[in-house]
């Protein structure tokens, strides 16, 4: 098997693989761009990001929800509204979610109001600039260029052909 056939196969087994592989790159993307330019990879800070990574059923729920439900349902039909306000609504339900579960990772529920304000604006900053809506464009993007690219071989098959 090549990495062709990994990436453009839709045979069962080798489909869940790639799926595998991309939230396992995903883990490690963002673990190391933030214990490497930060803490300079230190192993206790690895073994946190191991810990506040369990958020990352929320990522992929996110992406499949919108990717594979969101998506085919409204946005491919060309109902623009329902799909903006759809992917508006889950982004809200999964913001609250984040921000009860970093508070609660971080002992903050029963913490002072000044406390929890302070920690909210941290982690609203880290869901817009790390949560699942960012999760969700990379996995867009890949999906975006795996379509771009089965066109061109459509397209270089078409040309030999003719």
């Amino acid at each position: 098997m090549t990495y062709l056939d990994l990436f453009f196969t839709q045979k069962k087994p080798t489909k869940y693989l790639r799926y595998i592989l991309f939230w396992i790159g995903q883990y490690f993307f963002w673990t190391f761009l933030v214990t490497g330019f930060v803490h300079k990879f230190k192993q206790e800070y690895l073994l946190f990001q191991l810990a506040i990574h369990c958020y990352f059923i929320l990522d992929i729920l996110y992406v499949y929800i919108i990717g594979y439900y969101l998506l085919p349902k409204y946005f491919i039909k060309q109902k623009r509204t329902q799909f903006c306000l759809s992917v508006f609504i889950i982004t809200v339900l999964f913001y609250i979610i984040y921000l009860y579960y970093r508070l609660w990772l971080d002992n903050l529920i029963l913490a002072p109001v000044h406390g929890q304000l302070f920690m909210g604006w941290y982690i609203t900053m880290n869901f817009i600039m790390m949560g699942p809506p960012v999760t969700f464009v990379m996995f867009l993007i890949c999906k975006i260029f795996k379509t771009y690219y089965t066109k061109m071989e459509e397209k270089q098959t078409l040309i030999k052909e003719n």
